[in-house]
């Protein structure tokens, strides 16, 4: 499969995903997408990152925004693992190469999803 082909089955992958946010009680704004080598050494640098090069680079993938109904009924910005596990945990079912952030070990990065190489 092509790197093209590769990037397209994971946009593929992230509208689905942001489809079925709400089943889980989740809506959806964007977060990044593409970053360049010198917004990764930022990210690097400042500690937000654990790797001089993200997947984000090759466009395989994606950080959001994730909100949920607070108590007033208002919609509250949320990072929380455990608001977002089962979605996370449903994106890892689409396919062996989509991996959350949020279940990993020691880096927990919870707005991220991505497709690793195959």
């Amino acid at each position: 499969m092509s790197k093209v082909e590769q990037q397209a089955a994971f946009l593929q992958d992230a509208a689905k995903l942001i489809e079925q946010a709400p089943l889980f009680g989740l809506t959806i704004t964007g977060g990044e997408l593409f970053r360049t080598q010198e917004q990764q050494d930022l990210h690097f640098a400042s500690g937000k990152s654990k790797l001089r090069h993200s997947l984000h680079q090759d466009r395989m993938a994606i950080d959001l925004n994730f909100f949920k109904k607070g108590s007033s009924g208002a919609l509250e910005l949320t990072y929380n693992k455990a608001d977002i596990q089962p979605l996370g945990d449903w994106w890892e079912t689409l396919t062996p190469q989509n991996k959350w952030g949020g279940n990993w070990s020691g880096f927990i990065d919870t707005p991220h999803f991505q497709r690793n190489e195959i």
